[in-house]
């Protein structure tokens, strides 16, 4: 119903505008290919060190 809208991104973008980290830093299972897209088209970076088991790590700097 909400697939598709920008309402995940508009979500993302303002938690990491209250939280103000520098370094950020999420975890997305392998087959969850959904969320790996949406990390990497909001401009999260996959970063192949920082992986455990089957789930990918994500970094965004800011």
């Amino acid at each position: 119903m909400f697939r598709g809208q920008g309402l995940g991104g508009r979500a993302l973008e303002l938690l990491i505008q209250h939280t103000q980290q520098q370094n950020r830093l999420a975890y997305v299972s392998a087959d969850n290919i959904r969320a790996q897209h949406f990390f990497s088209k909001n401009g999260w970076r996959q970063d192949p060190s920082q992986r455990v088991d089957d789930m990918f790590a994500y970094i965004n700097n800011a």
